[in-house]
């Protein structure tokens, strides 16, 4: 009787034993099990349910360390899919809303396009799909189209993230519902967690494993068959910047062609390939013709640096930049000339003449591409989703923006361009 109570006792240990091991490694090793904690969004009041601590692995994925170029931040191109490390599973990103009816915003869907602009980390995936909500890493809200529309159930395995590709200044959205959501930033700023890049000057030598749509360093420079100075591609014909009041007083002292919908000769680009490619046909054929172009900001925002500006760069021209930036922080030397540093329109365009005037001073401002490459925002854009797809793998620092309402203020982020026009005679 005792030894049948021992086998008994020894059968049911050990089913229970296999049961434990079981479950240990469908814990540890199912790819889409996910965790078990949720919020009940209201008023900001969350209510947890339970937790599963995310696994060892990854705590084991670091973070690539960034090295500064001279002048343009650059991965170190040590990556995971280079190392030995197996990433614990792909990432789900969701659009939560719309951006501007473009499917994937721009980048895509699905998983292919981070192999496509190989991305270091490159195991994501995009999705409109809200019934995904739950399974999703990253949820990502277009602010311009954002409204009232939270979802109503949060997952702490998840980041929140705020998107934003315009200035305050065009978007005049009340946040203060939103504090305390948003777990990253995604924006133009350079401080964002995730900076979206309209274009990128970058060491050559950097460039040639990356994907670019665009060939690099587009136009042969020959400013022999430049015949003309200025040229002005716009629109936005009234602003916040005041652009087109420095450039009334401009064309007072130089020629200057104004294309798009702000020109007063009715100036257009030829656009006979899709909307994706016409800007840079235009650009093409700006290059071609123009020494300058007036790549002035429709806001004067912190760290609002526009596609205009790299495009000018990338098809041969030197851009007048006007901007709420330190442009030596971005661009390198004796490549722009900026319009802030001239106490009016006569000295400006003074200089303009000159250069335009003397081909060897003027084939000065491109001494840069010996050792660099100008890429517009086509080719730069999907870097700030290569970047949001590393972090995902490898950031595991809890953050949250308590005021979002703060950090994204045209109050704070943005300058009233008064004492220019002033000094400008505006």
């Amino acid at each position: 009787m005792l030894k049948k109570l021992r086998w008994t006792v020894g059968f049911i240990f050990l089913i229970l034993c296999i049961i434990l091991l079981r479950q240990y490694i469908f814990d540890n090793n199912h790819p889409t099990r996910l965790t078990k904690m949720s919020y009940k969004l209201k008023d900001t009041e969350w209510k947890i349910r339970n937790k599963h601590p995310d696994s060892e692995l990854d705590k084991k994925i670091s973070l690539d360390k960034l090295r500064y170029c001279r002048h343009f931040p650059c991965k170190n191109k040590t990556a995971s899919k280079n190392n030995n490390l197996p990433l614990k599973r792909k990432k789900t990103i969701l659009l939560y809303n719309s951006f501007w009816e473009m499917k994937g915003w721009q980048f895509g869907v699905g998983s292919e396009p981070f192999k496509k602009k190989k991305c270091h980390y490159d195991q994501c995936r995009v999705t409109h799909n809200r019934s995904l909500l739950e399974s999703s890493d990253a949820v990502l809200f277009h602010i311009t189209q954002l409204g009232q529309d939270k979802p109503k159930i949060r997952f702490p395995h998840q980041r929140w993230v705020f998107f934003q590709m315009e200035s305050p200044v065009l978007n005049a959205n009340e946040y203060k519902n939103w504090n305390g959501l948003f777990n990253w930033t995604m924006t133009y700023r350079r401080d964002s967690d995730i900076h979206i890049r309209y274009g990128a000057v970058l060491p050559t030598s950097e460039t040639k494993d990356m994907y670019f749509y665009h060939s690099s360093n587009a136009i042969k420079l020959n400013a022999t068959k430049k015949t003309k100075p200025l040229a002005w591609l716009v629109s936005h014909c009234y602003t916040q910047g005041k652009r087109e009041k420095l450039m009334k007083q401009l064309q007072k002292y130089t020629p200057v062609d104004i294309y798009g919908g702000c020109s007063n000769k009715n100036l257009r680009c030829a656009r006979n390939t899709s909307a994706h490619d016409a800007q840079y046909d235009c650009f093409m054929m700006l290059g071609q013709k123009y020494k300058f172009h007036f790549a002035a900001e429709n806001s004067m925002c912190k760290s609002y640096v526009t596609e205009k500006l790299f495009n000018t760069l990338a098809y041969g021209m030197v851009p007048l930049v006007y901007g709420h930036e330190d442009y030596s922080e971005i661009l390198p030397p004796h490549s722009y000339i900026d319009i802030t540093k001239f106490k009016n329109a006569e000295s400006l365009a003074t200089l303009l003449t000159d250069l335009h005037n003397d081909d060897q001073r003027y084939d000065e401002y491109f001494a840069w591409k010996k050792n660099y490459t100008a890429f517009g925002y086509t080719d730069s854009y999907h870097l700030s989703w290569c970047d949001l797809c590393e972090k995902l793998h490898t950031d595991t620092t809890p953050k949250v923006y308590d005021h979002i309402d703060q950090w994204w203020n045209e109050d704070t982020d943005c300058i009233d361009p008064s004492d220019l026009m002033k000094s400008w005679n505006i």
